[in-house]
């Protein structure tokens, strides 16, 4: 995991609480960021296979830019769960790409 990573695990659930979301959905969200991590691997691989890697690792940081663009912009519930989800699909995508 990189730095940003451990940011936004640490700060997720504060910040949306901060911004109205229950503690509950909150610690929801976290959940959600961390459970589509899998996913996000078991589609990358294949995705890499086909495409070549650097054309899915730059996806995935386009997909981490554009969700941290976003939650600097709109602070409502649904564009906190879409960072959440975001993030989560892409944090442990490009782990096993990049040495290659």
């Amino acid at each position: 995991m990189r730095s940003h990573d451990f940011f936004v695990t640490t700060h997720l659930v504060p910040f949306a609480t901060d911004n109205g979301v229950t503690a509950a959905t909150a610690s929801n969200m976290l959940a959600w960021f961390g459970l589509l991590g899998f996913p996000g691997v078991l589609i990358a691989g294949p995705m890499a296979d086909h495409t070549g890697v650097k054309a899915v690792v730059v996806l995935s940081f386009v997909l981490r830019v554009l969700a941290f663009l976003m939650i600097l912009f709109f602070t409502d519930h649904t564009s906190i769960w879409a960072f959440a989800l975001a993030i989560g699909f892409s944090s442990i995508m490009t782990a096993p790409l990049n040495p290659s």
